[in-house]
């Protein structure tokens, strides 16, 4: 029989001999005293539970999530202070006098007095450079027909 002091809980319904008697316990009650390999077979295939253990188990689990949780928040520490020792520094606030909003008035001015390049003007007009291509295939054909019409006139006169 065991000798076991933690008290085991039946999961499922389970058949055990008390005496000379085959008894079924019902789940949630607690299991007689039955010999210890049984015990560990129930443990081990969940068909009962011992409340001693689970509840070390649960305790260590418990420690083990609060450990883990202070060494994430050591470690998001760290790497916080390393970001922030390794950070560009934000760029410095212009520099003012004691005249006030005069002066960002004037900077705003002397910003607006040239302003960017317009970006189309950099970009070619795709109808204009078909008109440029006709217009000089239209002035090559003319030059070539006053050509070809003043070479028979050139011969005749010879």
């Amino acid at each position: 029989m065991s000798k076991s002091k933690n008290p085991l809980i039946a999961m499922v319904a389970t058949a055990v001999m008390v005496g000379n008697q085959r008894v079924v316990i019902q789940p949630g009650q607690e299991l007689p005293e039955i010999p210890e390999h049984d015990e560990k077979e129930l443990v081990e295939s969940g068909a009962a539970l011992d409340v001693a253990a689970k509840a070390a188990t649960d305790k260590a689990k418990q420690q083990e999530v609060q450990f883990a949780q202070q060494e994430f928040q050591r470690a998001r520490e760290a790497a916080m202070a390393r970001e922030a020792s390794t950070a560009k520094p934000e760029a410095p606030l212009a520099a003012t006098t004691d005249s006030g909003a005069g002066d960002d008035a004037a900077a705003l001015k002397a910003d607006t007095s040239n302003p960017a390049p317009d970006a189309s003007a950099d970009v070619q007009n795709p109808v204009s450079d078909a008109e440029a291509a006709n217009s000089v295939a239209a002035a090559t054909a003319k030059e070539a027909t006053s050509k070809a019409a003043a070479a028979p006139k050139a011969k005749a006169g010879k």
